[in-house]
């Protein structure tokens, strides 16, 4: 396994491990079949605490996603790659898209109904920005968050912008390590065009609509067509991913 493993960013949740994982999976720097190093040096190279690796490890080897071998130590089960990081990013993140798909589309509309001409210039100075990365080939993480970040200032309501900020502190480190694909940034920054076409139309309706299916949309991409939208992350199936 390559020293390439980065440090978790902000909380050091177990669900963020599990990303990361899913991460390495998908970029190859794991493959199906590999021993994971030990707790104490996956710990360190992540920078968590060995009970934060240790619930990780555990949550995926109820999965079946890892196999533990007495004296041998832990391995990737064995399957396709890309099946066994949709499963375990699934898994990890499915409570999180839960909760945006309830929230975003609300927020989008109120924004709609709410938005003053200076939360509208900040929506499309960020817009801009994350146009711009996109362009120049470059991570367009930070902007990404930023834009949704503003459109629940756009609301003004506290509750609702605190309860963004927390998703947003959860969600980051997961945002960082497997979003921000070349094909996920274009989608996004069209999404968001959408989005703020339809506040700046003060039409709440196209707001929330336009807000539902950008987050169907990384959810679709992220955790795989079949998922139910709001069932538990059990749509893909153990045997799918190990077969």
């Amino acid at each position: 396994m390559p020293d390439a493993l980065g440090k978790v960013k902000r909380r050091a949740l177990h669900e963020d491990v599990m990303v990361r994982l899913a991460a390495y999976l998908r970029e190859g720097k794991l493959k199906p079949g590999d021993r994971l190093p030990p707790e104490r040096e996956l710990a360190g190279r992540m920078h968590v605490s060995r009970a934060t690796i240790r619930e990780a490890l555990r949550v995926m080897q109820l999965q079946s996603l890892i196999v533990s071998r007495h004296g041998a130590g832990t391995f990737i089960a064995e399957g396709k790659a890309a099946s066994l990081a949709q499963a375990v990013t699934q898994f990890a993140l499915h409570d999180i898209f839960e909760a945006r798909r309830l929230l975003d589309p609300s927020m989008a509309a109120l924004a709609a109904r709410r938005a003053t001409p200076k939360d509208i210039a900040k929506l499309k100075s960020i817009l801009k920005e994350q146009e711009e990365n996109m362009q120049r080939g470059e991570d367009g993480g930070a902007s990404d968050m930023r834009f949704h970040s503003a459109i629940a200032e756009a609301t003004h309501n506290r509750a609702l912008i605190r309860l963004a900020q927390v998703l947003t502190e959860i969600f980051s480190p997961s945002r960082d390590a497997v979003l921000q694909s070349g094909e996920r940034a274009k989608n996004s920054v069209l999404f968001h065009k959408r989005i703020l076409k339809s506040i700046e139309a003060h039409s709440p309706e196209e707001a929330r609509r336009a807000m539902a299916e950008h987050v169907k949309s990384v959810d679709r991409e992220l955790m795989g067509k079949d998922i139910s939208e709001f069932g538990g992350p059990t749509s893909l199936r153990m045997k799918d991913a190990v077969s």
